[in-house]
């Protein structure tokens, strides 16, 4: 690399990089969350398909920082399209900590149908509970539902964030 310096040209000695702390510390940025390690298997998985390399220094964190970069970007997507009436159902089977049943999920969204009839007129238990199971938040367990540690993560965001659970519907 060379820089112009008073007409004449002077090497310039290229970036040695960060430094191990620096790495580490890059590193570390998300590595207690169940949503991040999920994200960097799947970009890793798909990088490995396309016969790419994922083992450098330099892998490891690019991956790191998209993985975060997507763990965000679902979190607030989330939070953006579920319902209050989905919140607390997801609070309920955080604190129960053990699977509710299918009955008391389809009694739930009876229970939020008939106070908000006209917004829900069109909508199923299925529905109302497919979202929670799409984005990971809950699953199926026999007859039943459970938190996901997704789930659970998301509430302990939410809470982290200052986000408001005082959401409609």
């Amino acid at each position: 690399f060379f820089d112009q310096q008073d007409g004449s040209m002077i090497a310039r000695q290229p970036s040695t990089g960060a430094s191990p702390e620096e790495v580490e510390a890059l590193l570390r940025l998300g590595e207690d969350s169940v949503v991040v390690r999920n994200n960097e298997d799947f970009i890793r998985q798909d990088l490995e398909k396309r016969n790419l390399k994922t083992d450098s220094e330099e892998s490891r964190i690019l991956i790191r920082q998209l993985a975060l970069a997507q763990s965000t970007i679902w979190f607030e997507r989330t939070y953006n399209l579920i319902f209050g009436s989905q919140l607390r159902l997801l609070k309920h089977l955080n604190e129960t900590k053990r699977p509710v049943d299918n009955g008391y999920v389809k009694n739930y969204f009876l229970v939020q149908q008939q106070r908000f009839p006209e917004e829900f007129s069109s909508w199923t238990a299925d529905n109302y509970i497919n979202f929670m199971l799409n984005t990971r938040l809950v699953e199926q367990v026999g007859e039943g539902f459970i938190i996901t540690p997704e789930g659970s993560e998301f509430l302990v965001e939410l809470a982290r964030r200052g986000f408001s659970e005082a959401k409609g519907l």
